[in-house]
């Protein structure tokens, strides 16, 4: 157990002193900080030392971790990805869409079912439900989807870079934004949890400044 933690960090998005906002108590007695970016805005834990450990726990051959809302959860994006794809002129069958950090493959089967050519990227999930459809990466994707990932990147600055290099026309994402809240938000988790970055509007915008894109943030 430390005796105490740091005042500030270095933001992990864009590089500007992130000064201690709270700590909050893990289940093994640590106090783990959390801080909030003067340049960005965003919260972020200090940095996640213990990932490696949930990662390595949830990825074992039998761990069974349940989300009973997966399934109407994927179901209701699966239709909004549908309609957003004829929306916007990309529903012919040669464009692609990859589901990045798509857990189980769930959605890309659910896509894959309604005539969506979709795969799957998931560094630490086993591809159970679009098993032969896993990210080609020699592949061009018009629409890259990532849902409720964007909070656990530990390192979200180079992380990004992978998403944009891939170059989609389309980028659609879902995350809890941070306005301020404190130790007591439903959305931080646990003090030692997957959940290990939290962004702003003003770090949304900035992430679209820098890899050339417009934001639309609903």
């Amino acid at each position: 157990m430390r005796d105490q933690i740091s005042d500030s960090i270095v933001c992990r998005l864009c590089a500007a002193q992130a000064a201690l906002q709270f700590s909050r108590k893990a289940g093994d007695g640590d106090e783990i900080g959390c801080y909030k970016c003067i340049g960005c805005g965003s919260l972020q834990t200090e940095p996640p030392y213990w990932l490696p450990e949930e990662y390595a726990r949830s990825s074992r051959k039998g761990f069974l971790n349940l989300d009973t809302y997966a399934a109407e959860r994927n179901l209701k994006l699966s239709k909004s990805i549908y309609f957003l794809r004829a929306i916007t002129k990309q529903s012919g069958l040669a464009h692609s869409v990859l589901d990045w950090g798509g857990g189980v493959g769930l959605l890309v089967r659910m896509l894959r079912d309604v005539g969506i050519p979709a795969y799957l990227h998931d560094k630490y999930a086993h591809n159970h439900f679009a098993s032969g459809f896993s990210a080609d990466p020699d592949r061009s994707y018009s629409m890259v989807t990532s849902f409720e990932v964007f909070e656990h990147l530990e390192n979200p600055s180079a992380e990004l870079d992978e998403i944009f290099r891939l170059k989609p026309a389309l980028l659609v994402a879902s995350t809890a934004l941070y306005e301020g809240q404190g130790p007591e938000w439903p959305y931080l988790g646990p003090a030692k949890s997957e959940h290990v970055f939290f962004y702003s509007r003003r770090a949304l915008e900035l992430i679209a400044e820098r890899y050339q894109y417009r934001v639309l943030i609903l």
